[in-house]
């Protein structure tokens, strides 16, 4: 107030733009903030976008460059519910660190752009995929971005700002949601039911298995996957037919709209919108189960290996099942109603393993 009469005297700035600190509220001792709605948050940004938004008058908009937590994490919750309050009109656009991250020097960072007016009358929330290019396509990074106003559908999935692009994908996840019915009503919780592994961390893949890849420790003794997690299911044939999605295009593009970009969760997986015991009952189930099947039968025929700490990781190559995958995706398609989308979830996938770069 007293650096900046004029500004207040019309209720604030037009404009704040910035890049918050990113530091763990832990580390932060020598001060202590109170009365703010995202106090609770994890991480300084969230206190310093909302003090940033109060500084605004009625019609002004603010621009930030935060992590990509805001979009998905339950822990900024607060922060998104208070942004959605603060500005009826937002933007978002989000972006990699792989293979290159937005700024140079900072590859730890995933970050996104956030974008509010204060002034709209409506309440649209505008987001961008987590976008993903090599280091030669930057200065075509700004100029081609795409933006798709969220469909009602995908905004009640816990709160979160899903990295939904526009086009056909993005549509038919939300006709998908639209049904209310989720991957995880077929889990449960009996350690003798039928189970489905995944590995919890991925990139380029998601990396499912009915049958564990082995692992060899330093002696060449077998060991288990550390970074591998089981799913149960109430039948063999619904567990089957959801190996085939985690497998394949589907459920690839829905973990890169609803995940972090590196952890394979079962919230995500869970929240995948299909009915897998109506998918066994349709005319196409028996198929997908024996598909199935096939591909379990295969999948060991194309293992490979990684050295982590002195260890040899197993991994299958879910890259070379794609005659199996790319024809269950069709079914999939079919079986939800999305035939439509199934070329464009292929490009929407290839776009997302070959990153956006220069032609040649």
């Amino acid at each position: 107030f007293a650096e900046f009469p004029s500004v207040w005297s019309n209720g604030g700035f037009d404009v704040v733009i910035g890049n918050p600190p990113y530091i763990n509220k832990r580390q932060v001792t020598d001060y202590v903030w109170l009365g703010y709605s995202t106090q609770n948050c994890p991480d300084l940004y969230a206190v310093c976008t909302e003090r940033a938004s109060a500084l605004l008058n009625p019609d002004g908009r603010l621009s930030f460059i935060v992590p990509h937590s805001l979009s998905f994490s339950q822990r900024f919750a607060r922060l998104r519910d208070y942004m959605r309050v603060r500005f009826p009109l937002i933007w978002s656009s989000s972006y990699s660190r792989r293979p290159t991250g937005l700024f140079s020097g900072s590859s730890a960072v995933r970050n996104t752009i956030v974008m509010g007016s204060c002034s709209s009358t409506s309440r649209p929330l505008i987001t961008t995929e987590l976008r993903r290019w090599a280091s030669d396509y930057r200065p075509h990074l700004f100029s081609t971005v795409g933006y798709a106003e969220l469909p009602l559908e995908l905004r009640d999935l816990g709160g979160q700002w899903p990295f939904a692009a526009p086009g056909e994908v993005t549509e038919a996840f939300a006709q998908m949601c639209a049904k209310a019915v989720h991957l995880q009503d077929s889990f449960c919780t009996d350690d003798k039911a039928p189970a489905l592994g995944y590995k919890t961390t991925a990139l380029y893949r998601l990396s499912p298995y009915i049958d564990e890849p082995p692992v060899l420790d330093k002696y060449g003794n077998p060991s288990h996957q550390t970074k591998g997690a089981w799913l149960r299911f109430r039948t063999e044939e619904e567990r089957d037919i959801a190996y085939l999605i985690l497998a394949g295009r589907w459920g690839f593009l829905w973990w890169a709209l609803m995940g972090d970009d590196f952890d394979v969760t079962k919230r995500v997986i869970g929240s995948f919108p299909i009915d897998l015991a109506e998918a066994v009952l349709s005319k196409s189930g028996s198929k997908l189960v024996q598909m199935a099947r096939e591909l379990r039968a295969e999948a060991p025929q194309h293992l490979f290996w990684i050295r982590k700490a002195g260890r040899r990781v197993g991994n299958y190559d879910m890259e070379a099942l794609r005659h199996i995958t790319d024809r269950t995706d069709a079914i999939l398609a079919d079986v939800s109603g999305i035939s439509e989308a199934f070329e464009a979830a292929g490009a929407a996938r290839e776009r997302r393993v070959w990153p956006q770069r220069l032609p040649g």
